[in-house]
């Protein structure tokens, strides 16, 4: 069994940004298939906190000198074995991939065709984050 959290900003949709994701949808793949989403309200992250909804535009700085504390994200998907998001900042990149969280990148849009492409070994991780 494996839990996957995706970023998310609805119960179909992938999140372009991690930390503002409204959403975190929690898919357990198991030898008899795909479950969920388990859909958690984003309460952790700094953002989510303090910015209700997500922009589309990235920050023109790297997160890592925002100063966050990333455990509260480790310690609220810390039941999880991968994260899959539309981007994130190299600091939460550092603390889930310390954590021991699979970190994956991507474009495709829709959660379940991410989370089934996952399980099929043919998603691709853009490995992009938020790092300028």
């Amino acid at each position: 069994m494996k839990k996957i959290a995706v970023a998310q900003l609805d119960e179909i949709l992938i999140s372009q940004h991690f930390g503002r994701s409204p959403y975190f949808g929690i898919y357990t793949i198991t030898d008899g298939g795909i479950s969920g989403p388990e859909m958690r309200e984003n309460t952790f992250t700094h953002h989510a906190r303090s910015a209700q909804s997500e922009k589309p535009e990235h920050h023109e700085h790297g997160h890592d000198h925002h100063g966050h504390d990333h455990q509260s994200v480790v310690a609220g998907l810390g039941d999880c074995q991968v994260l899959i998001a539309g981007g994130m900042g190299m600091g939460a990149i550092n603390s889930l991939s310390a954590a021991g969280v699979e970190i994956i990148i991507t474009d495709i849009r829709h959660a379940d065709e991410a989370v089934r492409q996952y399980r099929d070994g043919t998603i691709r991780n853009l490995d992009t984050s938020c790092k300028k």
